[in-house]
């Protein structure tokens, strides 16, 4: 017969034996790991610093000596856009410069020609290359009045003077040429003045205006003298001269 006072056998379930040991050893791998990512973060940091200032003393050194070996692309183009055609022009000083720029050069005239590097300080204005600055553009000058009498009254004498008046709109000057191409004198841009007149024949007067950029207008206006007096006679109320009489002695 089963025995209910016969002992069952107990099981006891067997535990993890952690230590301290353990845990220590863990954490100092972790520390350990930490610090060597630190330690390479701090390496390639000052790698990097390093190598800037290294090109920093490069690059000042070679503008305190006027050359250069290399340069680096955002470096090339120069403040005043000088082209290294313009630098070879001033170096030779006869307006020519000392070889051809390469074909496939940009306009601009920033990249070096000849496979040389752009040296600092190359001065501008040569005329060996470099951009040309654009063309002066705007609205063409219109001549608005020219004011004159219809005829010149010679009344009074062969030489006379006349008033004159114009405006114009967009111009910059304006010239008064008097029977020819010559300019008798130039003015603003709205203007008056006596002009000469000689009663001999007609003469033309021609106003032109000029803008900006060059661009003119012209109006000529011809007067006619009126009044014109005749050449003055020469004067026959003098007595006639006599002339002189010999006496012959008697003898």
């Amino acid at each position: 017969m089963y025995d209910e006072t016969t002992v069952q056998p107990v099981y006891h379930q067997q535990q993890p034996n952690f230590t301290n040991d353990d845990a220590g050893t863990s954490t100092k791998k972790v520390l350990t790991i930490i610090g060597a990512c630190i330690a390479a973060l701090v390496a390639v940091l000052l790698t990097m610093f390093l190598f800037n200032r290294f090109q920093n003393v490069r690059l000042s050194n070679a503008s305190a000596t006027g050359t250069a070996s290399t340069v680096r692309p955002d470096e090339q183009a120069t403040a005043d856009g000088t082209s290294a055609a313009s630098a070879e022009t001033a170096a030779t000083g006869n307006g020519a410069p000392a070889f051809p720029a390469a074909a496939n050069a940009p306009s601009g005239g920033n990249a070096p020609s000849g496979g040389g590097a752009v040296k600092p300080g190359t001065p501008a204005g040569n005329n060996g290359g470099g951009a040309k600055p654009p063309a002066q553009t705007g609205p063409a000058p219109v001549i608005t009045s020219f004011t004159t009498p219809e005829n010149i009254d010679c009344h009074n004498g062969n030489f006379q003077t006349f008033s004159a008046s114009w405006t114009t709109k967009d111009a910059t000057k304006t010239t008064i040429s008097i029977d020819g191409p010559g300019i008798y004198k130039t003015y603003g841009p709205n203007a008056s003045d006596s002009l000469p007149f000689n009663c001999s024949s007609a003469h033309s007067f021609k106003l032109t205006a000029y803008n900006a950029a060059g661009k003119s207008v012209s109006k000529t206006i011809t007067l006619q003298p009126r009044n014109v007096q005749p050449p003055a006679a020469p004067d026959t109320d003098e007595a006639p001269s006599v002339p002189p009489t010999t006496t012959v002695p008697k003898k």
